[in-house]
């Protein structure tokens, strides 16, 4: 419903910014409207199916605004309530959920925003760029990246006390559980007044006891579950690796809390929840239970002992296993009748490592299409991505100037992956053209020079970037935008989409002119440009 206005072709005036209160802070505003839903549904909806409805009619046209107003997924990735649900349950790899890093490039994964091509007889690719990091396209991606997001532990350790805290007050409004075993909470004659006696032990009316119940409960299981989180990581500081990455470690200890918290919140709803449904004795009911808590183990399984590094191994390993597979030659000899897609990871790279002796055209072949594949997932703008690009150079032995001309055939041959692909991964454009538009510094931007295309001397004249802040002076390079080449120097600047569509990488720029390697989708501020999607024109002072 949230998509009606996309499916009518009506455009959304506005974007919601990563950087924005909103945008790092929703997690708060949905598990907010969790809780009040819950709250209301124990006060008041249980019993009258009209208020009910009408809570139901004003989410969902409360999910068209939302959509109108901001397009794409925004309702679910900001506002909708069930979406922490989904976050606990799904984890980083849900039992249903389609493992988009190991996909082939622009594939439509999961539940992605998608439309039909009649020309093409299928669906395709209708993202928005509403949030850079979307767990309708890459879940597993989603959930590493924002495990520390704000409100994320309210959301993942709040969850398990909403769950106890919302069937247990059942049992502390009556003083036992056949009120809510048989059902009587449906009745109205079986409910207290709005201010009725709240608890069967004391007076409190219900309009506060229902809250506070809440409230306690998710507070102590938040309290409950930050410090298990730290006393385990300091567990892992003393007795397994000292020497791992604190990050890698902090990583470790809340992504495997997070899991048996979601396991514990899994039974427990459903213990409860089903209860109400099956005679607690028949076999149906028995078997039902069982099911649920090996569907929870097996999650568990999968997901405990999973890292951030083995999703990144997964994807590059997956896209390296592809290309080795495209390449003329007859790789047998090497496999030891095994075939390349049974190597392990480790014994993919080895494989790799023999292509050179191979020939260098099989270098050059191999290493183009690890490139292709990285544009076309639009991850050319994550530094992580540059620096497996850089060590696979270096392991297939090919000079910059071979990286240079690889670069250089691929955009006479493909130049539709260095434009802007209609209906593609949030529209990826890798490296820059001759005929992008220049954009001079906002300070002195007039409209004839942002219109007027790039001089061809000017492209090609060495161009600098100079950070006044930190006092350094970096050459710019072809195709490479202003962040990347502020991170390989080791200069901070914040940042988060990487395709000019959130504004979190924007900083004043003092002086000079630059262009942008694409159309930015967020407008920055007066005076600052887009550093992600900016590369320099001749020499630009920037104020980072």
């Amino acid at each position: 419903m949230s998509q009606i206005s996309q499916k009518l072709g009506i455009k959304s005036p506005s974007r919601i910014a990563e950087n924005s209160w909103l945008g790092k802070n929703h997690l708060y505003i949905q598990f907010g409207l969790l809780f009040l839903g819950l709250a209301l549904r124990l006060i008041w909806f249980n019993d009258n199916p009209i208020a009910l409805g009408i809570l139901l009619v004003v989410t969902i046209f409360t999910a068209i605004v939302i959509g109108y107003l901001y397009g794409g997924k925004s309702w679910c990735h900001y506002f909708c309530p069930m979406s922490p649900v989904q976050t606990v349950i799904s984890g980083p790899r849900g039992i249903f959920t389609s493992s988009a890093h190991t996909a082939p490039p622009l594939s439509l994964t999961h539940s992605k925003c998608r439309t039909w091509d009649g020309t093409q007889n299928k669906d395709v690719s209708a993202c928005v760029t509403c949030k850079s990091s979307c767990v309708d396209i890459d879940a597993e991606k989603t959930y590493w990246e924002e495990l520390f997001k704000p409100g994320r532990h309210l959301v993942q350790y709040g969850y398990l006390g909403l769950v106890l805290g919302f069937f247990g007050y059942f049992f502390l409004d009556h003083g036992g559980w056949d009120y809510y075993y048989q059902g009587e909470f449906y009745q109205p004659q079986a409910i207290n007044p709005l201010w009725g006696q709240g608890f069967f032990f004391t007076a409190i009316p219900r309009v506060v006891a229902i809250p506070m119940t809440l409230i306690v409960s998710v507070a102590v299981f938040t309290t409950v579950g930050t410090q298990l989180e730290k006393f385990y990581k300091g567990y892992l500081v003393r007795n397994l690796n000292a020497q791992e990455p604190s990050i890698s470690l902090k990583e470790r200890s809340r992504h495997q809390v997070f899991a048996i918290f979601t396991v514990v919140a899994f039974n427990l709803f459903f213990a409860f929840g089903w209860r109400t449904l099956f005679n607690m004795d028949s076999m149906f009911h028995h078997v039902f239970t069982l099911g649920i808590a090996l569907l929870s183990a097996w999650w568990l399984g999968r997901n405990f002992q999973r890292d951030r590094a083995t999703y990144e191994l997964e994807e590059k390993t997956t896209s390296l296993r592809r290309q080795l597979k495209k390449l003329p030659i007859d790789l047998s000899q090497y496999l030891k009748g095994r075939t390349i897609d049974a190597l392990k990871p480790e014994e993919v790279y080895i494989l790799a490592h023999v292509v050179p002796e191979l020939g260098k055209d099989k270098a050059l072949a191999l290493y183009k299409g690890l490139m292709i594949e990285a544009i076309k997932k639009n991850s050319v703008q994550s530094p992580a991505t540059w620096e497996w690009l850089n060590q696979m150079q270096h392991q297939l032995e090919l000079t910059e100037q071979q990286h240079e001309a690889v670069v250089s055939r691929l955009s006479q041959e493909r130049p539709e992956l260095f434009q802007t692909v209609a209906n593609s991964d949030q529209a990826p454009t890798l490296i820059s053209t001759p005929d992008k538009e220049t954009y001079p510094s906002p300070a002195t931007e007039t409209k004839e020079s942002v219109s007027a295309p790039a001089p061809k001397a000017a492209v090609s004249a060495k161009p600098v970037v100079v950070f006044q802040t930190s006092q350094e002076e970096l050459i710019g390079e072809e195709g490479k935008s202003i962040l990347e080449l502020a991170l390989e120097s080791g200069i901070e600047i914040d940042y988060s989409c990487g395709l000019g569509a959130c504004g979190t990488c924007q900083v004043k720029c003092l002086s000079g002119d630059y262009r942008y390697l694409q159309d930015p989708s967020y407008e920055p501020e007066s005076g600052h440009l887009l550093t992600c999607i900016a590369t320099p024109v001749g020499r630009v002072e920037l104020d980072a």
